[in-house]
C-alpha cells in the first residue's frame, strides 16, 4: 500500500468515527502518528482534493453532499488550508457559522 492509499485508509476509518487508537492498532502505528497523518502540516492547493479526500464531500455540520461546498478556514485565515483549521459546509451552514461568529 503507498503513503497516499494508505492515508485514504485512513481518512476513511477516521470519518466513519474510529478513534486514532483503533485506527493506529489497525496500521500497526501509534493513535499520535494516525493523528500527525491526518492532521499534520499538511497544506492543499486544491479545493476538491480538500473535499475529496478528507472529507468525503459533505458538509460537517448537516451531512449535505452536493457541488456547492464551501471551505471554512476556522481561525479565518484563508492562507493557512492546514486540515486542522478547515470545515466543509454546505452554502447554508457555511451562512448560520458566520451569523453566529
Amino acid at each position: 500500500m503507498n503513503k497516499e492509499t494508505r492515508k485514504q485508509a485512513i481518512v476513511k476509518l477516521r470519518n466513519k468515527k474510529y478513534s486514532y487508537a483503533q485506527i493506529g492498532k489497525t496500521f500497526g502505528v501509534s493513535r499520535q502518528r494516525i493523528h500527525q497523518i491526518i492532521c499534520g502540516t499538511e497544506k492543499f492547493s486544491s479545493k476538491n482534493e480538500i473535499l475529496k479526500n478528507y472529507f468525503n464531500n459533505q458538509c460537517q455540520i448537516c451531512g449535505e453532499e452536493n457541488d456547492s461546498l464551501h471551505i471554512h478556514h476556522l481561525d479565518t485565515n484563508h492562507k493557512n488550508n492546514s486540515v486542522k483549521n478547515l470545515m466543509v459546509l454546505c452554502s447554508e451552514c457555511h451562512r448560520l457559522v458566520h451569523a453566529n461568529i
